[in-house]
């Protein structure tokens, strides 16, 4: 049996726990983003004028629950209440969250609204999807830049967010200044039709690696069931060489046996007939013990 030391337990243990943390979080979220724009899109069913509106629009943007849009912008209510010039900004803001990024507001601040603190965070977020998305391999230096942010520090806090709301699974490589990210699990709305191009390539990618793989995987399954079938027949073929081995061993033995024990018969049969056959020595011996009684 295979000792485990107690920090061996421990690790097992934290594994284990960590997998069932990471399934739960997963369906945490699910479970609250989908909460999130029921919530939304109830508040959308009761919107009657355009404060209402502009309302919603910060609920939608400030919500750590929500990370998609499209609903919004396709709301004929939404339009309709905010169609004014002095109220488009905030039906800009709506889709620099759909597919926007921290750069493009940025550059063009004047044509949204002041973001609060939490949106801030929020449009740092998605655009942390979008570029992880691109690249799975994202410098420090890059994310300074793209996202505003002072030290490395500030992109390890919000990495760490992105991944506890299971937006990505990442690793932080501080000592090579790299954020390498695993899997996108949160996507962002398609609106253009630049993206559904730039999306079809991905995808064809993605299904070009995964034949690929499945190729590999079959010549592998094929050497393996090769391997295992001549060593399944080296198996076979010793055992019957051990087996035949045995028997004649067997037989060698049985033989020898008989055939000592019939010369030790023999033997003691002779040594019988050698002591019966001596009568004449016998007398002769007699005979001096009597003559040396006489004397």
């Amino acid at each position: 049996m295979r000792y485990c030391t107690p920090i061996c337990k421990l690790k097992h243990v934290f594994s284990r726990n960590k997998l069932k943390l990471n399934i739960y979080r997963s369906m945490e979220r699910k479970h609250t983003v989908g909460n999130g724009q029921r919530s939304i899109q109830s508040y959308l069913e009761q919107v009657q004028s355009t404060a209402d509106a502009i309302n919603l629009v910060d609920q939608a943007t400030s919500s750590p629950d929500l990370f998609t849009f499209a609903f919004l912008i396709n709301s004929p209510i939404l339009n309709s209440f905010l169609s004014g010039l002095e109220y488009r900004k905030y039906l800009n803001l709506v889709r620099l969250f759909a597919y926007g990024t921290w750069e493009e507001y940025t550059s063009n601040q004047t044509s949204f609204p002041e973001l609060n603190e939490a949106q801030a965070t929020k449009l740092k977020q998605l655009t942390v999807i979008t570029l992880a998305g691109r690249e799975h391999r994202l410098k420090y230096s890059d994310l300074l830049s793209a996202l505003d942010l002072e030290n490395s520090r500030q992109i390890a806090q919000l990495i760490i967010s992105c991944i506890y709301a299971s937006l990505i699974t990442a690793r932080l490589d501080t000592q090579a200044q790299l954020v390498l990210v695993d899997a996108v699990i949160a996507g962002r709305d398609v609106v253009e039709k630049k993206d559904i191009e730039r999306l079809k390539t991905v995808i064809d990618g993605w299904s070009m690696r995964c034949q690929d793989t499945m190729d590999q995987l079959s010549v592998e399954i094929r050497r393996v069931r090769h391997t295992t079938i001549k060593e399944l027949k080296e198996v076979t073929e010793y055992n019957k060489t051990v087996e035949s081995i045995n028997q004649q061993l067997t037989k060698s033995i049985k033989v020898s046996s008989k055939s000592g024990s019939k010369d030790l018969d023999d033997s003691i049969s002779d040594d019988h007939m050698d002591i019966d056959s001596s009568p004449a020595s016998d007398a002769g011996f007699t005979k001096k013990r009597k003559q040396r009684t006489v004397s």
